[in-house]
């Protein structure tokens, strides 16, 4: 029977059933394989951020080092211009996610009542509005000008209260 099938394991949220033994031709299942330890060995999203700023300073004299040097770079670069608040509630989505009996039904919901109470969020407003505008929309265009007014200044300044609150109960 259909219902019967991996007896509720879920391998869209456990990179463990993803074949990486094959050759793979998507992007992104290259980089989920190559820094999945990132994500099991740190604890916080600040300790992954500061992983990727490590592998992001890193030399390699082979094309793929040099390759995943570069995304590592990126991922912390961009992790460090988006809101803090959503950066905790997303990496605690993820986390409780990643738990034994979750699967894409169970998170699913959760993710979409968090995402619907940070759009109602000053965060999301500012950064709505300054999108739109037309000198940030010529810069964003240009690269030059990411949105950095967030309510909180840094992941530090995010209580795990603030990211209950938005996600709801364990």
């Amino acid at each position: 029977r259909e219902s019967d099938f991996m007896a509720g394991d879920d391998p869209s949220v456990d990179l463990d059933y993803t074949p990486f033994h094959v050759d793979r031709e998507s992007d992104l299942v290259n980089y989920a394989a190559t820094f999945d330890h990132v994500f099991k060995e740190e604890r916080t999203v600040a300790d992954i951020m500061e992983r990727f700023k490590e592998i992001g300073a890193r030399e390699s004299l082979d094309e793929e080092g040099r390759e995943g040097i570069a995304v590592a770079k990126e991922l912390a670069e961009r992790m460090q211009q988006k809101s803090p608040l959503a950066l905790s509630v997303t990496y605690s989505l993820m986390q409780r996610g990643a738990k034994k009996g979750e699967s894409l039904e169970t998170c699913l919901p959760r993710e979409k009542r968090a995402q619907a109470k940070l759009f109602q969020m000053e965060d999301f407003e500012n950064w709505a509005k300054h999108a739109s505008s037309s000198s940030a929309t010529t810069a964003a265009a240009a690269g030059d000008l990411p949105f950095m007014n967030w309510t909180h200044a840094s992941l530090a300044d995010v209580s795990q209260d603030q990211v209950d609150e938005i996600i709801g109960s364990k």
